[in-house]
């Protein structure tokens, strides 16, 4: 069981949207905020806490990656595999993300995870969600990526859908991902109805549903059909632009549901080969000089082959076109949520601090990206009323660092700010 603690004299922002608030002392018991309440000299009830000095600091929630997928570290071996897991959940928590949600892969590892962490707490690891194979057409896309059809779920109608569907809710998958890619009509593509009898479906097993889109049609259509969320910017049609950005985020308002541009993902892949590009992310602090050369030392052949279904050029006009509709989808009210998808050149944790530097770069204020990386990712997953804001009785997650990052979001890419991880009330400092 995690020691109580109590965060004296801070700053809390809190991830509801409100302003900052200062001097505040936050006390966590058994692993939950228990109050949120002005700086006192002492508290009878909380003297056998552990006590943190936050004069000066900052308490935001902990920070999610909402998209990604490690697949790709995993192991033959099941024991290779759960260390493999540790591993990246360490550096995680170290880089301030407590939690991480895997939008497609293989349900055992991560299931087993699950369980020794339901066992034995976090252990100074971020918490591991996750969905299991994504639904794609027949011979859809991630196949042509991996060329695995263990990872994904093959549907061409309604039946097969509803089949498939209700053996992997049994697994107790804690979202639900569709493939909704590809051309209208072609086997590529899940079908329109069984799309709809999916989100149906895992909505009466009270499991959200997120949905991989290519096309501004194809994200208003999982709209309608339900979809809790979008996973990346669409591709506009040449001369639509502005207007199927507008539609999009008119049905996003009225729906509620969450778009996950994966900005990052469009960089790392649409700017491959491009060694500029490396030196771009030393400088903007994403990753360091030794972890540049690593990469370049492994992956000499890198940007040779152009990447699976998603051509270079395509990508960075995606990335171009996310960019130039963000202002117009922010004012519309567009609720955004923080996930990078791929760790193509950056590691992992870094990826998804490279996700929020972009939305600054197109123009989202700090307070919602803040948002985007905390109490909407919660939300989006279902999760909203458990974790994702630092309120009495929800999961103590948070991170504690030496300055505003409303002022600027660079207080979360950059080393340096990051002072503390609180993980289910297990406090772990950062040594720098």
């Amino acid at each position: 069981m995690a020691a109580n603690l109590m965060i004296k004299n801070v700053t809390v922002i809190d991830g509801s949207g409100a302003g900052p608030a200062s001097d505040v002392d936050v006390v966590i018991r058994d692993g939950l905020f228990e109050s949120v309440r002005p700086a006192a000299e002492t508290y009878p009830d909380t003297i056998s806490a552990t006590i943190v000095d936050g004069q000066g600091k900052f308490l935001i929630p902990g920070l999610w990656e909402s998209h990604t997928h490690l697949r790709p570290i995993l192991k033959d071996d099941e024991q290779g595999s759960q260390q493999a897991l540790d591993n990246v959940l360490s550096e995680y928590l170290a880089r301030g993300i407590t939690t991480v949600v895997d939008l497609g892969g293989p349900i055992g590892p991560y299931a087993a995870l699950r369980e020794r962490q339901r066992a034995a707490g976090p252990a100074g690891r971020a918490q591991l969600l996750f969905a299991g194979p994504s639904f794609t057409g027949i011979n859809g896309w991630p196949l042509p990526l991996h060329h695995n059809p263990a990872l994904v779920q093959q549907i061409g109608d309604r039946p097969t859908a509803v089949a498939k569907l209700r053996q992997q809710l049994e697994q107790r998958p804690d979202v639900i991902k569709v493939i909704y890619d590809g051309e209208p009509g072609s086997p590529e593509k899940l079908p329109l109805e069984a799309l709809r009898t999916i989100v149906a479906e895992a909505h009466q097993a009270r499991t959200p549903v997120l949905v991989h889109v290519h096309t501004q049609r194809d994200s208003v259509e999982a709209l309608e059909a339900g979809a809790d969320g979008l996973e990346h910017s669409f591709l506009p049609a040449p001369g639509r632009e502005e207007a199927e950005a507008e539609q999009l985020a008119e049905v996003l308002r009225l729906t509620g549901a969450y778009l996950t541009p994966t900005l990052a993902a469009w960089e790392q892949i649409g700017r491959a080969g491009d060694y500029d590009y490396l030196a771009q992310l030393v400088a903007d602090g994403c990753t360091s000089q030794t972890e540049s050369e690593a990469f370049q030392a492994r992956e000499q052949s890198w940007g040779r082959h152009e990447f699976p279904h998603h051509p270079r050029a395509e990508c960075l006009e995606r990335l171009r076109a996310a960019f130039r509709v963000a202002p117009a989808m922010q004012a519309a009210g567009v609720k955004w949520a923080v996930g990078s998808d791929i760790a193509a050149v950056l590691p992992r944790p870094a990826a998804t601090l490279r996700e929020i530097a972009l939305l600054a770069r197109a123009g989202i204020p700090a307070k919602d990206i803040l948002l985007a990386a905390t109490r909407h990712a919660a939300e989006k997953v279902g999760l909203g009323d458990k974790v994702g804001t630092i309120e009495s009785g929800k999961t103590a997650d948070a991170v504690l660092l030496d300055a505003n990052p409303l002022d600027s979001v660079e207080v979360l890419v950059r080393p340096g700010h990051l002072l503390a991880t609180i993980k289910h009330g297990e406090l772990h400092f950062i040594s720098q």
